[in-house]
């Protein structure tokens, strides 16, 4: 219970930044692939690698932000296919 503590803040970011960058984003559909293949990645890299530098390496973040990663991408799949 107490690592799922340490996890939350780091959780909300990920969640942010998966959920919430994309949907300012309206320009065309080559900026949002961009922000959706390479700049969200990049985050959950970087915030991964500061949750990694702060506290020692735990296997929950890492399914805690698999899990987010595989939903927002079937999510965002299924929106753009018209299919929800």
């Amino acid at each position: 219970m107490d690592i799922l503590k340490k996890t939350i803040p780091y959780l909300i970011v990920m969640l942010i930044s998966l959920y919430c960058v994309p949907f300012f984003i309206t320009a065309n559909t080559s900026s949002i692939m961009t922000v959706l293949l390479l700049l969200n990645p990049m985050l959950c890299f970087m915030n991964s690698d500061l949750y990694d530098t702060k506290k020692s390496f735990h296997m929950l973040l890492s399914i805690f932000i698999s899990l987010l990663i595989v939903q927002v991408y079937l999510t965002y799949s299924l929106l753009s296919a018209n299919l929800i």
